[in-house]
């Protein structure tokens, strides 16, 4: 930490990423003006100002990433890497309101693995999870 002035001003720091700006200010110093303060202080605003924003720059970004993955999270099996129902639901919404917009058709195609529960009952989960994999090629 960094003492200038009275201010003093540090960085945050955890995991190597920049979560904020800690900023003491003396309580009882004597100030003629406000104008001759920022005169005489000027880089250490300048200095505070670009420090804030660059924290703020690389949390958007970071907290960005975090919400993208957690959405991808959110909306895919993990088993298999296709859409779960979340994911369809909110498909259907949007192709069914598009449909009605252009006054289009809207046709929905339903796959069924026949005997998948008997698998799982006769082989174990493990066996079925291998017929989805497999029904999805991977």
């Amino acid at each position: 930490m960094e003492r200038r002035r009275g201010l003093a001003y540090a960085f945050i720091t955890a995991a190597g990423a920049v979560l904020g700006l800690l900023l003491l200010r003396a309580a009882f110093s004597f100030v003629p003006s406000l104008t001759f303060e920022f005169f005489v202080n000027r880089l250490t605003y300048v200095y505070v100002f670009a420090a804030t924003a660059l924290v703020f720059l690389v949390l958007g970004y970071i907290l960005g990433r975090r919400i993208d993955e957690l959405r991808r999270l959110s909306t895919t099996d993990a088993l298999t890497g296709l859409a779960n129902r979340r994911a369809f639901q909110a498909r259907l919404r949007d192709e069914w309101q598009r449909a009605r917009r252009y006054a289009s058709p809207l046709s929905l195609l339903l796959i069924d693995i026949d005997g998948l529960k008997q698998i799982n009952d006769e082989r174990g989960h493990a066996a079925g999870d291998e017929v989805l994999r497999a029904a999805r090629g991977q």
